[in-house]
């Protein structure tokens, strides 16, 4: 299937589609989303989390020859909002803020003289250690038989955290039953309830041992850490918009009080790291692409303007200012791929197959006047979904 996919990209930009379809689309706004780059050792990990260090630069440079025009989110949305937007604009945003992105992309981007908008998630950034669900998930990518299985490592490793005091109400008997994927999901949830960071990178490193995984050159080499401040400001420094991405990446489930405390505490943090007003931070990213329009009024309250999705598709005017839609570009994504999006013929494709399916796009419902302003124009509301989940 992907093979027939790409034959039929390429035969489509050899009969000239992409060239009517850049056409067609000019003045929609294109925006891209990356994460980190990929500096551990070998297989990589996440197609779409981590990047390959050329890929990037390539795909930047594809921007640069193909004579698109990028610019900050800021920017481009007050343009698009006005009628204002010119031709083959692009933004590209990178999400969470892993210190790969000041050691590996901020370089990239400043050889071709390109912004970014960076969304960043505080919590680690503020605890200074790596990610610990995405330490786990690469402990589990690297686990062999070498060590215990992985249901007696996590047995065990329990079974010590509850002999210290942690975890009494985990039933380890009842692990015996549990499949393998149920045994991952107490082992966090006994992560969750330790009151430290530092407690919890101590769990995780036991399970390693048990499992006779080394992680110890993933933890010196920061593959799995959040830029320092230090390493923040120089990024900003370096032209790039630093933006909102809550704090503990976590929204979607959220009640509205804890989407505004989320949002809040990293407004706040961000803030006071970068010497820059609260007022400054008002674009968001949905933590892993999830939303849930019931949270939409808790934004409006928060003052924030804009909210990017990594739900695929072209930016329109009539695009709700809190489903602005991007391109999730990773080391799966082929440049026949990549530049089928760029030219606007994915969409024109996806757009198609609405209509055969009665699909009608992103116009706001019939009748409505709810817009929200953004500078002197508007961006208008969208329809009202109910949830909304990708991962990214």
């Amino acid at each position: 299937m992907r093979l027939l996919k790409l034959s039929v990209l390429f035969l489509a930009k050899s009969l000239g589609g992409f060239w009517l379809a850049q056409r067609l689309t000019a003045r929609q706004l294109r925006i891209l989303c990356y994460h980190g780059i990929w500096i551990g050792d070998r297989p990589r990990m996440g197609d779409k989390l981590f990047m390959e260090p050329e890929t990037f630069r390539q795909r930047l440079l594809l921007l640069k020859k193909g004579g698109y025009r990028v610019v900050a989110l800021s920017q481009a949305v007050e343009e698009l909002a006005n009628g204002r937007l010119p031709p083959k604009t692009v933004v590209i945003t990178i999400d969470d803020g892993w210190a790969t992105t000041r050691s590996h992309m901020v370089p990239a981007l400043r050889e071709v003289g390109f912004p970014s908008t960076l969304y960043l998630t505080s919590y680690y950034v503020e605890k200074a250690t790596p990610v610990l669900n995405i330490l786990v998930q690469f402990l589990w990518t690297r686990a062999t038989k070498s060590g215990l299985s992985p249901m007696d490592a996590l047995r065990a490793v329990i079974a010590e955290a509850q002999a210290d005091g942690h975890g009494a109400e985990i039933d380890i008997e009842a692990m015996d039953s549990m499949a393998l994927e149920d045994g991952k999901a107490v082992f966090a949830g006994l992560l969750e309830s330790l009151p430290t960071v530092s407690q919890r990178l101590e769990q995780v490193q036991r399970l390693a041992e048990l499992l006779d995984v080394d992680i110890r050159a993933a933890v010196r080499g920061r593959w799995f850490d959040l830029m320092t401040p230090e390493e923040l400001r120089e990024a900003q420094r370096a032209g790039m918009e630093i933006q909102l991405h809550t704090h503990r990446h976590r929204f979607r489930t959220a009640s509205p009080a804890e989407s505004h405390q989320e949002i809040t505490e990293n407004r706040t943090l961000i803030a006071g790291l970068l010497g820059v007003p609260e007022t400054s931070l008002v674009h968001f990213c949905y933590p892993s692409g999830g939303y849930n329009a019931g949270q939409w009024p808790v934004l409006a309250a928060l003052g924030i303007q804009t909210a990017t999705t990594i739900e695929e598709g072209l930016n329109t005017s009539r695009t709700s200012r809190y489903g602005l839609r991007r391109f999730l570009d990773g080391e799966n994504v082929t440049p026949l791929e990549f530049e089928s999006y760029l030219s606007g013929f994915s969409e024109l494709v996806a757009g198609l197959k609405g209509l055969l399916h009665g699909r009608r796009g992103d116009r706001p419902e019939a009748g409505s006047s709810d817009e929200w302003a953004i500078g002197s124009g508007a961006l208008a509301k969208a329809p009202q979904p109910g949830s909304h989940t990708q991962t990214a």
